[in-house]
C-alpha cells in the first residue's frame, strides 16, 4: 500500500526520500517497485515534487534534482521514449 504525502504524519518528507528513493534500509526498493508497480514510484516522486513546488517541503535542490532525475528515467523506461 502506497500513501500519499499527506498521510503521512509522522515521517518527514526527508525521511520518506531516505527510506523509498534512497533505500536507506537496503532493500532494493527502487527495483521493487520498477517491477511492481513504477506507477506508484512515480505517483510518490510526484507528490514530494509537488510538496516541494507549493513550499510545503523545504527539500535541498540536490534532492529534488534526484527525484526529478528519476522520474525522467521513469518515464523513458516504462512510456517508451528514447
Amino acid at each position: 500500500i502506497v500513501l500519499a504525502v499527506t498521510a503521512l504524519t509522522s515521517f518527514s518528507e526527508d525521511e520518506f526520500v531516505e527510506v523509498y528513493i534512497d533505500d536507506k534500509y537496503n532493500l532494493d526498493l527502487k527495483k521493487w517497485f520498477k517491477d511492481k508497480n513504477p506507477q506508484a514510484l512515480a505517483n510518490m516522486i510526484e507528490k514530494m515534487t509537488e510538496a516541494y513546488r507549493k513550499d510545503y517541503w523545504d527539500a535541498d535542490i540536490k534532492t529534488v534534482k534526484k527525484l526529478l532525475k528519476l522520474y525522467e528515467e521513469l518515464e523513458k523506461e516504462f512510456n517508451g521514449e528514447s
